[in-house]
């Protein structure tokens, strides 16, 4: 298979999957923890197209291996992501405090006599 396919097939299988997670047809758990941390390490994509293009054709198993690393990366990310941010602290929540305080020691409040 030439090259543009292989990558074609796998932009389509890899689209399909995300419009099935969007619209609830698929509901499987890995596949949303693995899309929702994407969100954040999709520059690991390109990091992975490059190496990709920089290796010589013979070295398919070392590209194997760098996409294998990049996708259990995002996926082992997801994991950890969907189990630290339900620990209960809002980090929101004290900055909005904390900046509230700043603005309330700088104003300083009039009195009508």
């Amino acid at each position: 298979m030439k090259k543009n396919t292989i990558l074609g097939l796998i932009l389509i299988f890899g689209g399909l999957i995300w419009l099935l997670g969007n619209l609830d047809i698929v509901s499987f758990d890995f596949i949303r923890i693995f899309f929702n941390s994407l969100g954040t390490l999709w520059p690991l994509l390109l990091i992975g197209i490059g190496l990709t293009l920089l290796l010589k054709k013979h070295d398919t198993a070392l590209k194997v291996i760098i996409w294998l690393i990049i996708l259990v990366s995002i996926f082992i990310y997801g994991l950890y992501e969907r189990n630290t941010s339900s620990s209960g602290y809002d980090y929101n929540s004290l900055n909005s405090v904390s900046t509230k305080a700043a603005v309330t020691a700088v104003v300083p409040s009039y009195t009508s006599e």
